[in-house]
């Protein structure tokens, strides 16, 4: 598979190669990040990337980095974070793929700015670990919706 980021329309799109040499060419609706906090293994680490691809790929997101913090901190101040908001500051990133909320930070002031942050930036944010789909309050909001 090719991906081309074609950043003049701000869209991507993805060029497959079939067996019988058939292009077909998919338009992605949105890009995404992931991040991941971990010491583990790259065999494992490399697992936790692919499914994150995967969901990336059944929601037509391309997912253009996945940042891999191997750091024994938890700090909001590290540059792994530093890293997801560069993303979030110089590309149309709606989407965060986490392995567990708690990869951001152990502490709860912080951890509640950064989810404050990615509501008001209008971030999905889903996480492997349980399962979860955060979405920003401007989609969750249906008050127009009153009749």
């Amino acid at each position: 598979m090719k991906t081309t980021n074609n950043s003049a329309s701000k869209e991507a799109t993805k060029v497959e190669i079939n067996s019988n040499s058939k292009v077909k060419e998919t338009k992605y609706v949105a890009m995404g990040v992931g991040f991941v906090k971990t010491r583990m293994a790259a065999w494992k680490v490399q697992k936790i990337i692919n499914s994150m691809e995967d969901i990336a790929e059944s929601l037509d997101v391309e997912l253009v980095d996945v940042v891999v913090d191997r750091s024994g901190s938890r700090d909001i101040d590290r540059k792994e974070i530093d890293a997801v908001y560069e993303w979030l500051d110089v590309a149309p990133v709606h989407l965060l793929i986490v392995e567990s909320l708690t990869d951001i930070s152990d502490d709860e002031d912080d951890f509640r700015s950064f989810m404050r942050d990615m509501d008001e930036r209008d971030i999905i944010i889903i996480c492997l670990h349980g399962q979860q789909i955060i979405m920003p309050s401007s989609a969750r909001d249906d008050s127009d919706c009153e009749e």
